[in-house]
This record gives structure tokens, C-alpha cells and sequence, in this order.
């Protein structure tokens, strides 16, 4: 129940829409953990309209989810076609209007059903139905100079800004992560750095459960594939995702599926991504979004992010109360919940 309380509050919240950068915690609008995430509701959703990320915030592995709005599985299917449905309507209407809800919707679920295979009972996903897919996973392993317990942890994610971020310390080293779904520059941008120069050390691969192939070549990764048509031809939807990372000191390898940086000051994880759905140059394009992005310095890359974000985000202001950023948002919402329903303080 408070996984799905939460998950609830996250959504509504996400669509109301070293040399270290400071995060702005005052941002008015904020969603405050003092731990990692241990479901995909308590990640911090990003996305700037077509491509997104779930960060957990994870210490030591991360899991980032990544999205892609045009990842659909499926195609046309003539079979799924009811013609004769739209001759029932005036009837399920004056059913309706006389009161016979029962028998309007028995009505409608004899004829406002598609033929064919429809949903495959749940397995729509390889059926000419089809259903939206996943991008893939990004998991990045850290690795650390000490064995230290991690301290004073943070993980926001700054609504105003369209930012998240991950804070904590181990022994005397500050780490930091700032997230984003670039609106300016339309690529999915990581930046980790610490207050100690050497300390950023990482592997980073991409994956997703199937049709993927994930290769490395010249320091960047490469994961591309072809989701299912329902009828396993070379027609479904093609897609193709680079990964890159931009390192400061220290040094970066590769192997088959992954990269690997080793005592850098910082460095910078990009992703782009694309699809054939609305792109028949969905290659090329990803190629010149990774390119434009990495020509950018970091603030500046942040800065457009941001500014474009606002000219949307700004534009409308809902007034809830007083803003309570200084308690975790799961403290917040269980407190709200004890507060309104007696009933829940008894279960909790």
C-alpha cells in the first residue's frame, strides 16, 4: 500500500510536467529520499516529452531504467478491424439513457471487442497488437577507495528544474550525481563527480531482456535492435541507442559490452537514442544529437536544459500550501495519510 501510495504521488508530481555543481536545494518543488530506491515507483522520473530515465540512486550498483516514447512493439492488423461495432452504438446509448447499464455493457463487450489476436491474453507485446516496450537498462557498478558506510545520503529530484540528483559520503570523500532528460539538446545526460580528485571510478553497459544487440567500438556503446511485428518479420519498429562518456583525469577501457573509467575527476555519461517509428533517419540522427550534446560544455548543456524546461513548465502554477522540503517525501505522504485516515496510523 505505500509502495502504491507513492507511486501515485510520483507520477502526479512528474507530470504536472572535484569541482562540484552545487544542486539547488532550495527548489521549491522537490521529491526528498534518504535512501535509495528499492522499487522502479520510488525512482525519480525524468523525460523531456520523447526520451526518459529512472534513476534508484543506488550506492554501489545503479539501475538506471531508460524510455523511448516510440518504442512499440506490433503493426497493422487488419484482422483487428470490427466494422459492424459502430451499428450497436445508438443502441448501448438508449440503454444507457434508460438506465439498463447492465445491458449496455454486456452489449458492448459481445461487439466492441477487435478480431484477431487482440491482446493475446496478456502477451501483446509479440502479437500484431502490440504493446509499448521498455529502451533498456543502464546499470553502472561503482567502485571506491574505501570500504566505508555511506553517510548523510540524499536523493532529490528537483521538479522546477527537471533535475535529480544523488549526494552522499563515504569517509572524506563527497560524492555526487546530477541527472537530466535534456529538452534543449534532446539526450540523456550523467554527471558524476566528487569533492576529491581520482575518485570517480565506474563500469557502465547498456541491456535490455531481449531483441538487443550491445556492442563497443572506439570507447562507445552501442545497443540496437528490432522489436516484434507479431509476425516475426523484418518489419517491426528499429531502434538504435549510443552511449558515451566524457571523463576528466583518470582513464577509460572497454571490453565487449561495457566501459570502464578508473580515477577521474568527473565524468560525464552521454545517451542518445532513436527509432524508425517517425525517423527513417533515426540513425544519423542519434549520431548528430551525441555530437551536438558533447560539443556543449556541461553548464551550458544545463543551462539551455533548464531554460527550456521553464518556458513550458512555468506557465501554469498550482498553489498546494507551504512547501515542506526539510522531511523525506515517503515520511511526508505516510504523516499526511496518519493525519487524514485514523484507519491507516492503525495498519502502519
Amino acid at each position: 500500500m505505500k509502495t502504491f501510495a507513492l507511486s501515485i504521488v510520483t507520477l502526479l508530481l512528474f507530470c504536472v510536467g572535484c569541482e562540484t555543481q552545487p544542486t539547488n536545494t532550495e527548489s521549491e518543488l522537490q521529491l526528498f529520499y534518504k535512501s535509495p530506491a528499492t522499487v522502479w515507483e520510488s525512482t525519480l522520473p525524468l523525460g523531456n516529452g520523447r526520451i526518459g530515465m529512472m534513476p534508484d540512486g543506488g550506492i554501489n550498483s545503479e539501475l538506471v531504467v531508460l524510455n523511448d516514447i516510440t518504442m512499440w512493439s506490433g503493426s497493422e492488423d487488419p484482422e483487428a478491424i470490427t466494422t459492424d461495432a459502430i451499428e450497436y452504438l445508438p443502441t448501448i446509448q438508449k440503454l444507457l439513457l434508460e438506465g439498463k447499464n447492465v445491458e449496455a455493457q454486456k452489449m458492448m463487450y459481445q461487439h466492441f471487442r477487435c478480431g484477431g489476436q487482440g491482446s493475446a491474453y496478456g502477451n501483446g507485446k509479440d502479437a500484431p497488437y502490440g504493446s509499448f516496450q521498455m529502451l533498456g537498462n543502464m546499470n553502472i557498478e561503482y567502485q571506491y577507495d574505501n570500504n566505508d558506510e555511506a553517510v548523510d545520503y540524499q536523493r532529490r529530484l528537483f521538479i522546477d528544474d527537471a533535475i535529480a540528483s544523488t549526494q552522499f559520503t563515504k569517509g572524506d570523500v563527497t560524492y555526487n550525481r546530477e541527472y537530466f532528460a535534456s529538452h534543449d539538446a534532446d539526450v540523456l545526460v550523467v554527471k558524476l563527480s566528487a569533492n576529491k580528485k581520482g575518485a570517480i571510478s565506474f563500469n557502465v553497459n547498456l541491456n535490455r531482456p531481449e531483441r538487443a544487440s550491445v556492442s563497443v567500438e572506439n570507447n562507445v556503446i552501442t545497443m540496437q535492435g528490432q522489436l516484434n511485428d507479431g509476425h516475426d518479420t523484418d518489419k517491426g519498429v528499429k531502434y538504435i541507442t549510443k552511449l558515451e562518456v566524457i571523463n576528466k583525469g583518470g582513464e577509460i577501457a572497454s571490453n565487449d559490452n561495457s566501459l570502464s573509467i578508473s580515477n577521474a575527476n568527473e565524468a560525464i555519461i552521454y545517451i542518445s537514442t532513436s527509432s524508425d517509428m517517425l525517423n527513417k533517419e533515426y540513425q544519423s540522427t542519434v549520431d548528430a544529437l551525441m555530437t551536438k550534446a558533447k560539443a556543449s560544455k556541461y553548464n551550458s548543456l544545463r543551462a539551455a536544459h533548464i531554460a527550456a524546461h521553464k518556458a513550458k513548465f512555468d506557465r501554469v502554477e498550482l498553489n498546494l500550501g507551504a512547501q515542506d522540503n526539510t522531511r523525506p517525501t515517503d515520511e511526508r505522504l505516510i504523516s499526511f495519510q496518519e493525519d487524514n485516515d485514523p484507519a491507516f496510523a492503525e495498519l502502519y
